[in-house]
């Protein structure tokens, strides 16, 4: 091979060397910007992510799934009355007439976009039971119970409707509760049947009157346990997913309030809104 000969032949293989390392890097580089470009995430994306155990529901579904939460027996203390701001969602006070602190429990709920409603003393069958001043009783006249009634409601300002307190004997005797919705449905107020007792007649009457109504589902603290607080929130849980609505009932206690603010964060996870109970009243009226 003549010197010239062996010039170009390294001349080519120092061509094809240069090309092909040329475009080897340019793969390279192309495949270390495709990792870079699938290792960057969103920040936040795990936050996002949906959880394993969520119940598996159309979105428009959860949207709808709604607790009414009411907290019975406020009036005498004011000790709870943070905590229950600090869960910061919408729920309703209960608050009871003629207590040492109904007007600055009302005031301090208005103030603090709660809602209020008045925690009406009304007849259980058991009058051994201590009863609050003012009770309703089956015998009372009309203008007996309008007056008594509109007392209550001065004591416990800002409230948009009316629940029984007790009331197992009460709530099934039709003249006095018909009395007793007639009045309120002049004054514009709604009805929640904190339902005591089985054999309750509101519902039907509510009908008869035309007054906004609804009825309590579930009580949550009956048991002063936190336990079974826990179980009977999840339970509230499972009905607002299943039944869109629920009405569920607690007291002015401590325990149940410590409860709350552990268990609200879970339901409100699963997609169920808190609201106020003026939100589920509905207009009962089956008069001719």
């Amino acid at each position: 091979m003549t010197k010239a000969n062996l010039l170009f032949v390294v001349f080519v293989l120092i061509t094809v060397f240069v090309i092909g390392a040329a475009f080897f890097l340019e793969e390279t580089e192309k495949s270390d910007i495709f990792l870079e470009t699938e290792m960057v995430y969103p920040e936040n994306t795990q936050e996002k992510m949906p959880e394993e155990n969520l119940p598996e529901m159309p979105l428009e579904d959860a949207r709808v799934a709604k607790i009414a939460l009411v907290l019975d027996d406020f009036g005498y203390n004011k000790r709870n009355l943070n905590a229950v701001k600090a869960l910061n969602v919408p729920l309703t006070l209960a608050v009871l007439p003629a207590t040492p602190y109904a007007g600055d429990v009302a005031r301090f709920a208005e103030k603090n976009d709660l809602e209020v409603i008045l925690h009406l003393p009304m007849e259980p069958k058991n009058m051994t039971e201590a009863l609050e001043v003012d009770t309703i009783l089956v015998d009372m006249d009309l203008e007996t119970i309008k007056g008594i009634i509109d007392k209550a409601l001065d004591s416990v300002p800002f409230s948009a409707g009316v629940s029984n307190h007790m009331g197992s004997k009460a709530t099934g005797d039709r003249i006095l509760v018909k009395r007793v919705l007639g009045h309120l449905k002049e004054k514009g107020m709604f009805f929640l049947d904190s339902f005591t007792m089985e054999g309750s007649i509101c519902m039907e009457v509510a009908g008869e009157v035309g007054i906004p109504y609804a009825r309590r589902d579930i009580f949550i603290d009956n048991n002063k346990d936190a336990e079974y607080i826990t179980e009977q929130l999840k339970k509230c849980g499972e009905a607002a997913i299943k039944n869109k609505e629920v009405v569920a009932i607690g007291h002015d206690r401590t325990l149940t309030v410590s409860v709350l603010s552990e268990m609200i964060p879970l339901i409100k996870a699963k997609g169920v809104q808190f609201v106020k109970v003026s939100e589920l009243i509905k207009v009962q009226d089956k008069r001719q």
